[in-house]
């Protein structure tokens, strides 16, 4: 939420936002735990909007993609973005390609969703038992932390 509060603060439009955005989360990565009560971390979307263009923003740790807005748009738990991005972060395929989540040949371009897992959820909370530091939740099934009385279908 610090990262949309300082993109509106600093950007005049859509396109400067989103490079305040996008540059913030470069230099800084993504903010701190999703909840107060344990160490609960995601990645983050974002549609960016002015009256004349939009943009819908997609992370991944710090790196990220992004798609020029045409027509409507929305976004959700999934990954929406796949080869159709406009702009990508310096290194996102590589970060991609490093953690065997790219199924595209280095030099091709790289499918975002497909990387993310098309019916899969990111919880990036550290300890994760696969190494990947997430945890998907497929669609269709219940998560559930009986500690927290928090379930998620």
């Amino acid at each position: 939420m610090d990262l949309v509060r300082l993109g509106l603060e600093r950007g005049r439009n859509a396109a400067e936002a989103k490079r305040v955005i996008t540059d913030l989360l470069g230099r800084f990565g993504q903010g701190g735990s999703a909840s107060a009560d344990t160490d609960r971390r995601y990645h983050n979307g974002f549609l960016i909007a002015d009256p004349r263009e939009a943009w819908a923003v997609e992370t991944f740790g710090s790196h990220w993609g992004a798609r020029r807005g045409a027509g409507a748009a929305a976004i959700s738990n999934l990954y929406s973005i796949e080869a159709n991005w406009d702009e990508a972060s310096a290194g996102a395929d590589e970060f991609l390609h490093e953690r065997g989540w790219a199924a595209e040949p280095a030099g091709q371009r790289v499918n975002f969703r497909r990387a993310a897992g098309s019916s899969e959820l990111f919880d990036m909370t550290p300890g994760s038992e696969d190494g990947k530091d997430d945890h998907p939740l497929t669609i269709g099934r219940t998560f559930s932390d009986p500690s927290l009385n928090y379930h998620v279908t």
